[in-house]
């Protein structure tokens, strides 16, 4: 397990070395980030997990996540 860096140089580092064996976890709530959203399509490229934890209106990174869990309860895992 390990948190991405903030610095961008150094998550480009750790994303580009994720493979299908792999998840990733982000939290975006309100004022979302668009690196987030960039985060997942990268993680989903590679194969990988995205597990997104997120307020009632649902993050961008939320779109096509292997899981959702809202601020407001429930989780929608993914079906394939």
């Amino acid at each position: 397990m390990c948190i991405l860096p903030d610095r961008t140089v150094e998550r480009t580092a750790h994303l580009v070395q994720l493979s299908r064996r792999d998840a990733v976890i982000l939290f975006d709530h309100r004022r979302y980030k668009d690196d987030k959203a960039a985060i997942a399509q990268i993680v989903r490229d590679a194969g990988g997990k995205v597990v997104v934890f997120t307020d009632a209106w649902l993050s961008p990174a939320g779109c096509r996540p292997s899981g959702v869990r809202s601020a407001s309860g429930g989780v929608w895992p993914r079906r394939s």
